[in-house]
């Protein structure tokens, strides 16, 4: 780098080696990339670990939701409040259907017990088809 000085016009120059003054850029560059990338590692892992606590709770709903047949009480909490909404809901919808199923097996029980013990024949009228 040089200049000139007014009064006498003198040329002044000033020199320096490049790394010395390029050094400390590399350096801040390097240091603010490693920053950086210890960052996004950290946010990354961070961000699985978040997701996994998300995706156990619907992991465990859609097995619920395939499985309701063997779905115990204890079983629908997931940890998370919205997911454990969801699997009361499972829950309940599998024991109606369970209770529903008991009492349609009772009804064709007793259904087949009329048409089997009756002495003589029956007949089923439908009275909408019949009009």
């Amino acid at each position: 780098m040089y200049t000139h000085i007014a009064p006498f016009n003198w040329a002044v120059i000033v020199g320096s080696p490049e790394e010395a003054i390029f050094a400390p850029m590399r350096n801040a560059i390097i240091s603010a990339t490693l920053i950086g990338l210890t960052a996004f590692t950290a946010g990354l892992l961070l961000a699985m670990v978040l997701a996994r606590g998300i995706t156990r709770p619907i992991e465990q709903l859609r097995w619920l939701a395939q499985h309701d047949v063997w779905i115990q009480p204890g079983r629908a909490l997931t940890g998370l409040p919205e997911a454990d909404i969801v699997a009361r809901a499972l829950v309940a919808a599998a024991a109606e259907r369970q209770e529903a199923a008991k009492e349609l097996a009772e009804s064709e029980s007793r259904f087949r017990a009329v048409f089997e013990r009756s002495p003589s024949g029956t007949i089923l009228l439908d009275p909408i088809r019949c009009r």
